[in-house]
């Protein structure tokens, strides 16, 4: 196992408080340090990232800057799935089939508690990533080779340690799903009851009404400018109530 896979995993139990006051009081620190990643810019952020390292075998550090956030999602790089891998009883080994710029092709094989051996095979290639939507991505156009070996990588852990990596997504993997819809939370105008819906149409059709209708006052200062305009003595003016 190499140095950076024996210090991915090593002292989880021995580094972590035991408390959640002591997690938070870790957690506060840490957010305030600027040693961690932008995405962890909250304690209650840290305290989750502290936690979720915590239950795969990670160290408080490792936790901290492996355990990234994406869309709502805790995301680990493949190296840090093939170090909990190894250090898991069962590993078996790997043995790489296929590692080039166009395709990579792995098999990790798990050893059960009774001896019986099991493979899980982990592949994707350059046809598999522009389906992806991956392919246009700077580091898929500078670096397909390492691109393609990470996702084969995590696919086998994944396939092999179902029981460890439940729920846990590489960085390519957590950008692919949407985020949430935004949920409304624009409260309902409020229903009126039938007695005020009725109380307002006849206000309405009293207000329609009154429109419509001229007033006494008009009433009569129309029948002067008739009376005045020699209308009345024809009787004209009767035609006005």
């Amino acid at each position: 196992m190499s140095e950076k896979n024996q210090v991915a995993v090593r002292g989880r139990d021995e580094l972590m408080p035991q408390s959640v006051e002591g997690k938070m009081q870790m957690a506060g620190i840490l957010a305030k340090s600027g040693l961690v990643p932008n995405t962890l810019n909250t304690p209650e952020k840290v305290f989750i990232a502290l936690q979720w390292g915590h239950e795969l075998g990670l160290s408080p550090m490792s936790s901290v800057n492996n355990v990234v956030p994406i869309n709502g999602k805790p995301a680990l790089s493949a190296d840090v799935m093939y170090a909990l891998a190894r250090s898991n009883p069962e590993y078996g080994g790997i043995e790489w089939k296929q590692r080039t710029p166009q395709k990579a092709e792995v098999v990790i094989t798990r050893i059960s508690p009774h001896g019986a051996a099991e493979k899980f095979t982990g592949y994707f290639d350059l046809d598999m990533a522009k389906q992806a939507g991956l392919s246009e991505k700077e580091t898929y156009r500078k670096f397909p080779d390492r691109m393609l070996r990470a996702r084969a990588l995590s696919r086998a852990c994944k396939e092999a340690f179902p029981d460890v990596f439940a729920g846990v997504y590489t960085e390519d993997e957590a950008e692919e799903f949407d985020r949430p819809p935004m949920r409304d939370v624009t409260e309902p105008a409020a229903e009126k009851s039938g007695g005020e819906e009725l109380a307002g149409r006849l206000a309405s059709d009293a207000e329609a009404k009154a429109e419509r209708e001229p007033s006494e006052v008009e009433k009569a200062a129309a029948l002067a400018e008739a009376v005045k305009s020699g209308w009345a003595a024809s009787g004209e003016e009767k035609a006005l109530f």
